[in-house]
């Protein structure tokens, strides 16, 4: 329950706070449309004007006299969100459902809520956690911290403040590993750093960054050399989906087998920089992790990687 404070509104609020709300689970579709409709202060006959939008919109025009116990979470997404922003309402409040429902869905609400604020003047809250649906949406944003304002001011730089601070609580953009006196040849740690050269968890993917890898050889080599693996990094019901997005090696590959060009060192601990332009990679959250091999060994195979995540900072 709220502890303290006060809200002043000037108009009708609708609100979407989560999957299902304000939805009668024995009642259709169309029933829920109705009823949602009359909550919001709605006669019959302007959401009747309303229902083949809502409908279209949302997607679910062979359901619609089906009970809304039988909807997918997908199905209960986009219905309730085309009732919000299509119900007579001045002020739509909208709190990380987004999140749930397929990526053209997303696209497709967000295009929506952008013609809402802007072509129809009406004022959207929006709460997320995806700083690139911010950044297409609002134009001021507001950063909260245990239930206080830390920040307020345009989207963009709220949006680094905020990264400043997610970076602070993080583990760090690199990884370290203790020299180890049996192995031959061993990663003593790699890293992460932005387009400025400082350690860094969070980038923007408009610019180029850098991949920094140290390593030590005991003993000289023919063979060796750097595989350096970037997965995607999604967590889906607790699950980590870890899908590979490229891999690199100072080897080059030929028909996937290595070339005739050996890759020779003398003992000594190394260092090697592989940069990575603007734009390559989509926003999102990504593992790497490096490791050392040779035609046909593995000599160091590391599971641990360092987890970052990329964001649209470019100019809107």
């Amino acid at each position: 329950a709220p502890t303290k404070g006060r809200i002043k509104v000037r108009g009708r609020i609708a609100s979407l706070l989560e999957v299902g709300t304000g939805f009668h689970s024995e009642l259709t579709g169309r029933e829920n449309i109705y009823l949602n409709g009359a909550i919001n202060g709605m006669s019959s006959a302007e959401v009747t004007l309303k229902l083949d939008e809502i409908v279209d919109f949302a997607g679910v025009e062979l359901f619609l006299d089906t009970p809304i116990k039988r909807y997918s979470t997908g199905m209960h997404v986009r219905l309730g969100f085309a009732l919000v922003v299509h119900l007579e309402s001045e002020i739509l409040v909208v709190d990380e459902v987004l999140t749930v429902g397929d990526a053209s869905f997303q696209k497709k609400a967000i295009g929506k809520l952008q013609d809402v604020s802007k072509g129809e003047g009406r004022t959207v809250l929006f709460v997320s956690h995806n700083m690139d649906s911010i950044k297409m949406l609002c134009t001021r944003a507001i950063l909260l911290q245990n239930g206080k304002v830390i920040n307020n001011g345009l989207t963009v730089e709220v949006i680094k403040a905020y990264l400043e601070t997610a970076e602070a609580e993080t583990s760090g953009p690199e990884i370290s590993f203790p020299d180890k006196p049996d192995k031959d040849y061993q990663i003593l740690g790699f890293r992460v750093l932005n387009d400025q050269g400082e350690k860094s968890n969070y980038l923007d993917r408009t610019k180029p960054f850098q991949i920094l890898i140290e390593y030590n050889l005991k003993k000289h080599s023919d063979d060796l050399s750097i595989s350096l693996v970037v997965t995607t990094a999604s967590n889906e019901n607790g699950v980590n989906i870890n899908t590979s997005v490229f891999q690199w090696s100072n080897k080059h590959y030929r028909r996937y087998k290595y070339n005739d060009e050996n890759v020779a060192c003398d003992p000594g601990k190394y260092r090697a920089v592989v940069n990575i332009p603007g734009y390559i990679l989509n926003s999102g959250k990504y593992m790497l992790c490096a490791n050392l091999v040779t035609t046909d060994f593995w000599y160091e195979h590391n599971k641990k990687g360092v987890v970052f995540e990329l964001f649209d900072l470019g100019s809107s």
